[in-house]
């Protein structure tokens, strides 16, 4: 979801680095920690906050650092962004290298 995201908002990803999920026994959901770095304008980076904002799934952007990068091809000055962002799930096996289970819906 991230990366598309990404794309959508035209930003160019440098990595995307997502954390082993920590289940939250209160709530029953699985916390996963990603980091991002990227580059992109200005308008690219706000349309990439919205893009987050606005996902499917509950995101919250709990650190973001903005720094000035190159100018792009056609002269546009650029932003570098390093970003850490906390994604929810029900599905308490989601993360780096597991299987799918199924959502408290029952699907897989």
């Amino acid at each position: 979801m991230l990366q598309n995201a990404a794309i959508s908002a035209g930003i160019d990803l440098v990595s995307l680095s997502p954390g082993t999920p920590v289940l939250d026994t209160t709530s029953g959901l699985s916390k996963i920690t990603v980091g991002v770095s990227a580059t992109g304008t200005y308008f690219d980076v706000t349309d990439f906050m919205y893009q987050i904002e606005t996902l499917p799934r509950a995101a919250v952007v709990t650190n973001l650092s903005l720094a000035p990068g190159e100018a792009s091809q056609t002269g546009v000055p650029l932003l570098t962004l390093t970003a850490t962002i906390q994604t929810y799930t029900s599905d308490t096996s989601a993360g780096p290298g597991s299987e799918p289970g199924p959502t408290s819906g029952g699907n897989a």
